[in-house]
């Protein structure tokens, strides 16, 4: 006990040198400050002790999306026509020029003349059709030979009738796809006599030629006598 008091008395002399402590402090002070202190109730902890309420999750509300515009019938206007015509770019090449596109050309349709007995017109297809005639039937032969040829197809035309394109073209001759301008020349005199009733180069009723590549024959029947012209 007596170590006890003591160490008291030298703690307490160490703390009144380092003045931590009052010298004139009683022991009932000194006690106080530096015995046991009492322990709080739970109670009052409790009362001492912030108490934060719980806060739920779901508690917070949660920010919800705009819903979206929804508009009904409302009226579609439709886009603007232009009124203007719209005209095409056209790309033009410095030096070039519009070639214009070629016109076929379209050679006249003579009609056809239908003769009857009597009548003595013609046309430039009959001139043509009688100047075949004469190429194939008479070529290389004078000029008498081959106007007796196309003697020969009038002789039909009047005595038998139809055209004279008809006959020239028919079986009974022989018709070339080619003509010269002196044959279709020779043709034109025979059907200009004969329009006018002009000289003959082949009498009436002849109507059948052959020939021998130097002359022709005419007849007025197959086999009747023939009729040599030089």
């Amino acid at each position: 006990m007596k170590d006890i008091l003591t160490a008291i008395a030298v703690t307490l002399s160490i703390l009144v040198s380092l003045g931590q402590l009052d010298p004139n402090m009683t022991v009932g002070e000194l006690i106080n400050l530096y015995g046991p202190q009492p322990q709080t109730t739970s109670v009052e902890r409790e009362a001492t002790e912030v108490v934060v309420p719980e806060v739920m999750e779901n508690s917070i509300p949660k920010p919800t999306e705009e819903a979206p515009h929804i508009v009904i019938n409302e009226p579609v206007v439709p886009e603007a026509i232009p009124t203007e015509p719209i005209t095409p770019e056209v790309t033009l090449t410095i030096g070039e020029s519009a070639v214009p596109e070629p016109v076929p050309t379209v050679e006249p349709v003579t009609p056809e003349v239908t003769l009857t007995i009597g009548d003595s017109s013609y046309s430039e297809a009959d001139a043509k059709a009688i100047a075949k005639v004469m190429h194939a039937e008479a070529k290389g032969l004078n000029a008498v030979q081959k106007r007796a040829v196309g003697w020969c197809i009038l002789n039909r035309v009047e005595d038998w009738g139809g055209t004279i394109r008809g006959v020239a073209e028919s079986s009974a001759f022989v018709s070339s796809g080619s003509y010269t301008e002196e044959e279709l020349a020779l043709a034109n005199e025979v059907l200009t006599s004969w329009t006018v009733d002009g000289p003959r180069d082949l009498p009436e009723g002849y109507y059948y030629f052959n020939g021998n590549g130097e002359q022709n024959f005419f007849r007025k029947e197959l086999s009747g006598e023939r009729l040599s012209l030089m």
